[in-house]
């Protein structure tokens, strides 16, 4: 009797496990089912539900200040310049900025990034880390060529620059510099585009965006041939959207960099100078913004820790290179 109840109790056993496990596969079964009968009909809805976070990874490259106070207009004086990094405001567009200003142009700035990843954090820390743009150095040295010397934060009275704070810092020498060339500080705004890496996308809707204000404005940025990778891709948007007659107006300039690459370029493109040859010292201020070097105030000379000659040539030949592309 006790052998026939083991039996017993055993195939009953192994019949409810068999019934849950059919009870699981059918219910696989079903969910799988409703699943792809919904793909049929519910496309629409997965993509409401995916397209607000790529709108909003496009949008979200806001202007600082937004743009909320800018009065549109349609006159033919407004010049709107796209700068990739703080310094090039200076270096690159100082002398056309100057110019404009002198003809009573409306003039606005724009950083397009805060070009967060240049080895001036490194030389003003005085080390490679992990954050650096070349992080496999970490924990090397580096030598400061503009000090001659190798800084060493805590003895200098100043902390190291994280990524966050070298950033900050470059976008507080832009504002000085841009103030110190005459340019209102209500026409300067800053955008945080990927440093390395701007992207078409961004750079349609930064300018469109300005297009929507401006439809008349004559945009100016760097070269599609520059030599810098930021530089180039900004001046290949513009250029193309002038092309498409989206952009009526449009000017290039050759940054010092690509200069100092081709100086062959001097003699085939006009040389821009100076209206008024007294406005060399409004430069010479925005240059003398890149060159301060007192870190207990926050100012690092980050401009100078990063190009110095590109200043120093600015200096000798206070002009710029206007090309076709």
């Amino acid at each position: 009797m006790k052998e026939d109840r083991w039996n017993i109790r055993t195939l009953e056993s192994a019949e409810k496990k068999w019934v849950n496990i059919f009870a699981k596969l059918l219910w696989i079964n079903v969910s799988l089912a409703f699943i792809l009968l919904g793909c049929k009909g519910e496309d629409v809805e997965h993509t409401k539900l995916v397209q607000p976070t790529v709108v909003k990874q496009w949008i979200g490259i806001p202007s600082i200040p937004m743009m909320t106070s800018i009065k549109p207009s349609e006159k033919r004086n407004v010049v709107i310049y796209l700068v990739p990094h703080a310094d090039d405001e200076v270096l690159t567009f100082g002398v056309p900025i100057r110019n404009d200003l002198q003809q009573k142009k409306e003039v606005y700035v724009l950083l397009l990034s805060k070009g967060e990843l240049s080895q001036a954090r490194d030389v003003v820390n005085g080390y490679y880390d992990h954050e650096s743009n070349h992080p496999y150095m970490a924990g090397k040295v580096q030598w400061c060529r503009f000090h001659q010397r190798l800084h060493i934060p805590s003895a200098e009275g100043y902390s190291p620059l994280s990524v966050e704070e070298f950033g900050q810092a470059r976008i507080k020498e832009f504002i000085q510099a841009t103030a110190a060339l005459g340019v209102p500080k209500e026409n300067t705004y800053v955008y945080q585009l990927k440093h390395g890496y701007f992207g078409n996308t961004p750079l349609v809707l930064i300018i469109n965006d300005w297009l929507k204000r401006f439809p008349n404005a004559t945009f100016v940025t760097m070269s599609e041939i520059d030599v810098q990778r930021d530089h180039a891709p900004v001046g290949k948007v513009l250029n193309r959207l002038h092309q498409q007659k989206v952009v009526k107006f449009k000017r290039n300039y050759a940054s010092v960099a690509t200069r100092m690459k081709y100086r062959h370029l001097k003699d085939q493109y006009p040389s821009i100078s100076l209206i008024h040859k007294k406005d060399v010292h409004y430069i010479l201020k925005a240059i003398d913004v890149y060159r301060a070097w007192e870190p207990h105030k926050g100012r690092f000379g980050l401009g100078y820790h990063s190009v110095e000659t590109q200043f120093e040539f600015l200096k000798k030949n206070m002009d710029t290179l206007l090309l076709p592309h």
